[in-house]
């Protein structure tokens, strides 16, 4: 039961904290800038008996306008009344930023 109520509770926070935090984005990018990107993501079955979670953040510097080099880290979590896991990742990108005025594709590798 414990184990159910603190996997409710940490679904609910992963849920809640983009719905809390500003948003707030701007396109254009330059030397100096920083970039920080947080996302989480949750699923559950009726009964709150079975269910995952992962969280995802980022932060990247842009050391020239169009090239970014990033630190990104990955946490999940998964319990399916068998067994659960708990996987996490670490990476270094860079990413190279397409100056299209408002719109900024990128492409990158990690």
């Amino acid at each position: 039961m414990l184990r159910k109520s603190l996997f409710s509770l940490v679904v609910a926070v992963v849920a809640l904290v983009p719905a809390l935090t500003p948003s707030v984005s701007q396109a254009q990018f330059k030397q100096g800038d920083w970039e920080f990107t947080l996302s989480g993501t949750g699923t559950n079955n009726r009964g709150f008996t079975t269910g995952s979670f992962g969280i995802s953040a980022g932060i990247g510097y842009f050391i020239k306008k169009p090239l970014e080099i990033s630190f990104r880290q990955n946490a999940g979590y998964s319990d399916n009344n068998v067994s659960n896991s708990f996987i996490g990742s670490s990476r270094v990108a860079v990413d190279f930023h397409f100056d299209l005025g408002k719109f900024q594709p990128f492409i990158g590798g990690n």
